[in-house]
């Protein structure tokens, strides 16, 4: 058999060629990878493993460009187009050179496409679609098969592959011409999929025999033979993309590499072109391909400097105490990915945009860590950039002391929480809460916590969604009878200055000379904060109490004798 239009590519296990077989006739595709590793060393015992399928034709396979290898078993993707269906098949080869036998090719997925019409090997009759000028001699734009080579680069989030094919556009005048059609295809957990493609044929010249690749900045570059059959000879030219550039389109204008002088009298325009990276700065693209009539002409271009690396660690987050988190970063221009945290957590993945943080015991102590994103650009240069993690436990919360009001006042509730989503408040009385969903809420009692001289209240907090976990805490507010100060058997109690900024005098008046007279101050809560007890007084008495240490608001004084007692509110700026 005659092994005719060979592809070959470089995968991470091995060499692999792709043919179509002749013996009297086509019998179909041949699939070859043969041991890199014992070759590369001179090993005679260097093994191949083959498939051959009689239904297959013009296969491409993937060809590494770049530094940054596919994980180790991946298979290596091998490519065809199906001109009838407008599909994209993706075989995968895994070889196994322990048992060879083990070996497997296999379909991988089958991508539709946009549509596009063939572009045939024929005119009227004759060799040939792609018109010269001076001559009636026609060239073949191979529109039936992939052209080499299908470029494959990983990069720090993603793996893509860039090919291209010649189909046949309509000018709109009836015209027909050929056409590069290119496309870039990316790795998902589903298999290989579609990112983007086009058709480039900004005017009515034939393009055909094209060639793409994607160098280390994501930059896509085609280059392609261009005639016409007026004034332009088979000549060289390319565009491409910048890896941020719109979707779907070249947008960098054409340029002429080599310009073609003369025709040619047959038929045949070689098989292939050639795109290729120079592995010397990743960026440069060089390209081989036919020019004046089996000649061959090799030129490089670059589409421009490596920009310095950008990337994003996202905004601060929160992560449940017994879940890990997931990071969000991004970059462009990014060689090398690295995720480190200040915290005592591990970090799985950190060499990926998408890593997987599980908390330390610290980071729970410390209420969270930083998670620190250092990216290195092609050109060498590094940046960063930072997101704080709060680790957030079970809600907890604290519905504050157990407090006492005078039952024609109202309570502002002292509670805290913490790690919650939500609060509300509940009674079992007949008050009512300024609003439920307020730590510091409001609380007015009714008639019936008056009558029973007290009530609880209750706080519940759910946790921060999605993680789990409730808390509940009651206070009890006691509810005291208002003072009746004009009882002639109580103490007569006056305070000066009110309010105060700290010291005040009390005074007590019309006293019976009956000891003691017990002293108090209390909080607004209803907290004792100063208990003094007079055994010897006269008709008066005079204390002046010191309030400076303590937080302003509102205390109440009290005065208490064996005939009653009285009680004031004092107000501390």
């Amino acid at each position: 058999m005659m092994n005719d239009y060979p592809k070959i590519g470089v995968w991470i296990d091995g060499y692999y060629a792709t043919y179509n077989m002749h013996n009297n006739g086509f019998q179909g595709a041949r699939i070859t990878v043969v041991e890199r590793d014992r070759m590369l060393v001179g090993d005679p015992a260097a093994q191949m493993i083959e498939f051959h399928r009689s239904n297959q034709a013009s296969l491409m396979p993937a060809d590494i460009d770049g530094e940054n290898l596919p994980e180790q078993g991946s298979p290596c993707p091998i490519m065809d187009i199906d001109n009838s269906t407008l599909q994209v098949n993706f075989w995968e080869f895994h070889t196994d050179w322990e048992n060879p036998d083990n070996s497997t090719y296999s379909l991988g997925s089958t991508i539709n496409v946009s549509s596009f019409s063939y572009l045939p090997d024929t005119y009227n009759g004759t060799g040939g679609f792609v018109t010269q000028p001076g001559t009636d001699q026609r060239l073949d734009g191979l529109g039936g098969m992939i052209m080499n080579r299908l470029a494959y680069r990983r990069f720090a989030d993603h793996e893509a592959m860039v090919v291209t094919h010649s189909i046949r556009v309509n000018s709109g005048s009836g015209v027909m011409r050929a056409a590069v059609r290119w496309y870039e295809f990316r790795n998902t957990p589903s298999g290989w999929a579609l990112f983007q493609e086009g058709t480039y044929s900004p005017d009515n010249n034939h393009r055909w025999m094209g060639s793409a690749a994607i160098n280390a900045n994501g930059d896509i570059a085609i280059a392609y033979s261009v005639s016409n059959s007026v004034d332009i000879y088979p000549s060289i030219r390319y565009t491409g993309r910048r890896v941020n550039d719109p979707l779907g389109e070249m947008t960098i204008e054409e340029v002429e590499m080599k310009t073609g002088t003369s025709n040619q009298n047959h038929w045949r325009w070689g098989d292939y072109a050639c795109m290729n990276v120079d592995p010397a700065d990743d960026t440069t693209f060089w390209f081989t391909t036919e020019y004046n009539g089996w000649k061959t002409w090799i030129a490089s271009f670059n589409l421009g400097e490596i920009s310095e690396p950008t990337c994003d660690a996202g905004e601060d987050d929160f992560v449940c105490i017994d879940n890990y988190f997931e990071t969000q970063g991004t970059g462009t221009g990014v060689q090398q990915i690295q995720w480190t945290s200040d915290g005592d957590g591990s970090m799985n993945f950190a060499n990926q945009y998408n890593a997987a943080y599980i908390r330390g015991n610290q980071d729970v102590i410390n209420g969270g860590c930083t998670l620190t994103l250092q990216v290195t650009g092609f050109d060498g240069s590094v940046t960063s950039d930072s997101m704080f993690l709060s680790i957030v436990d079970s809600p907890v919360c604290n519905a504050g002391e157990d407090a006492a009001i005078y039952e024609d006042q109202s309570y502002t509730l002292q509670a805290t929480a913490n790690y919650y989503g939500s609060i509300y408040w509940t009674t079992n009385g007949d008050g009512v809460f300024s609003d439920q969903a307020l730590l510091n809420a409001i609380y007015t009692p009714g008639p019936n916590d008056i009558s029973s001289g007290g009530v609880k209240l209750n706080l519940h907090a759910e946790p921060i969604s999605p993680c789990e976990g409730t808390d509940d805490d009651e206070v009890f507010l006691g509810i005291i009878a208002s003072i009746d100060q004009s009882a002639n058997e109580s103490p007569k109690l006056s305070i000066f200055p009110n309010p105060t900024t700290g010291v005040f005098t009390m005074n007590i008046n019309e006293l019976r000379f009956e000891a003691p007279i017990t002293l108090f101050v209390y909080t607004s809560y209803g907290k004792e904060v100063y208990r003094e007890v007079v055994n010897n007084y006269g008709s008066e008495y005079s204390k002046e109490i010191d309030l400076s240490d303590f937080i302003p608001g509102i205390y109440f004084i009290s005065a208490t004798t064996n005939h009653g007692t009285t009680t004031m509110k004092i107000l501390k700026k």
